[in-house]
């Protein structure tokens, strides 16, 4: 059977009060149940490759406050065609899949996704020349 995983999600324009919360929630529920937690944050965290400067400076807090194993962000689509899809943030793992050009979003073959396994992250993305692939190792 495999391990249990702890997911929090985190909407969009959740701060303060709410965000904390959640964050917090999410810290217990993975002090519970161990690792991987992942959360879903519809922000990036600001000053990193997956969240440049338009990222968001709380998020980037509570990376660095809650350390979770994983946080996926989006909100900023061109981000990983052009800084990166992950960065590493204390010791958690960031990632941005992004969302195709405009031109060819409609013809996507495939949705942006991120595939972490043994090890490795692998961002698959349609890009203005086609299919765009990059590995990155995550020890």
């Amino acid at each position: 059977m495999p391990n249990p995983m702890v997911v929090t999600t985190i909407p969009f324009h959740a701060d303060g009060e709410l965000a904390e919360e959640l964050w917090q929630e999410g810290a217990s529920l993975r002090e519970k149940w161990g690792d991987p937690w992942i959360v879903l944050n519809h922000e990036p965290p600001a000053c990193t490759s997956v969240g440049g400067s338009h990222g968001n400076h709380d998020v980037l807090n509570n990376v660095l406050r809650f350390s979770p194993t994983y946080l996926l962000g989006g909100h900023i689509h061109n981000v990983p065609y052009h800084g990166g899809f992950a960065s590493k943030v204390g010791s958690s793992w960031c990632f941005n899949a992004g969302y195709p050009p405009s031109t060819k979003a409609a013809i996507a073959p495939f949705p942006n996704h991120i595939i972490i396994f043994e090890g490795k992250a692998t961002w698959r993305a349609t890009g203005l020349a086609g299919v765009v692939q990059q590995s990155i190792d995550l020890a």
